[in-house]
């Protein structure tokens, strides 16, 4: 009798856990149309689809990566929330090469993406990856990292060819004025000087 109380409470807890969350949202698709209502957020693998409906009443429909450019979430508060769909080489195997939807946390002359991978079977075996891409690039460019080997050297190099075109703020990250965990306030910094007069 136990064991069928844990089967059906387990059960219980794994459907609930996958219930999808909606929040508002705006799908901008590659073709340019534009779609307004509820959304799910993108899940890994990014393969998978995410959800939207008109309203909390309409019925759900899979939306797949393969036809959104961007997903704009919109919080009570007035913040916002913005997932493109770009290329990357994260990742290893068959999925190195592949389209992804990444988190875009800055925006610019430079776009600023952060993406989190899970490694492992709790939440707390995660990485976070920061990759930029610039107006024309393909695929985006991995300029740091949470894992090890990402931090210090990798972070240094990778940023140093990515923005040869600053030496100014080049000289900042290597001095150690700026970590690796200071993307979103390094790629601000940038961004700023690109901007036209």
């Amino acid at each position: 009798m136990k064991k069928l109380f844990f089967l059906m409470t387990s059960l219980m807890l794994i459907g609930f856990a996958n219930a999808e969350q909606y929040m508002q949202a705006k799908i901008i698709f590659r073709n340019d149309s534009v779609l307004t209502g509820l959304a799910s957020l993108p899940n890994d693998p990014p393969d998978a689809p995410i959800f939207y409906k008109e309203d909390k009443k309409a019925k759900s429909r899979k939306i797949v990566y393969t036809d959104v450019r961007t997903i704009i979430y919109y919080f009570e508060s007035g913040k916002t929330l913005e997932y493109d769909v770009v290329w990357t080489d994260i990742g290893s195997g068959r999925n190195h090469h592949q389209e992804k939807y990444l988190k875009a946390v800055v925006r610019g002359a430079v776009t600023l993406y952060s993406h989190v991978a899970m490694n492992g079977p709790n939440k707390y075996d995660q990485d976070t990856y920061f990759l930029c891409l610039r107006p024309g690039e393909e695929t985006v460019k991995l300029i740091a990292g949470s894992y090890g080997k990402l931090k210090k050297d990798f972070f240094r190099n990778a940023f140093s060819e990515y923005f040869k075109d600053d030496p100014e703020l080049v000289s900042k990250v290597l001095e150690g004025k700026y970590k690796w965990s200071d993307m979103d306030q390094i790629v601000n910094e940038y961004n700023q000087k690109k901007k036209p007069a």
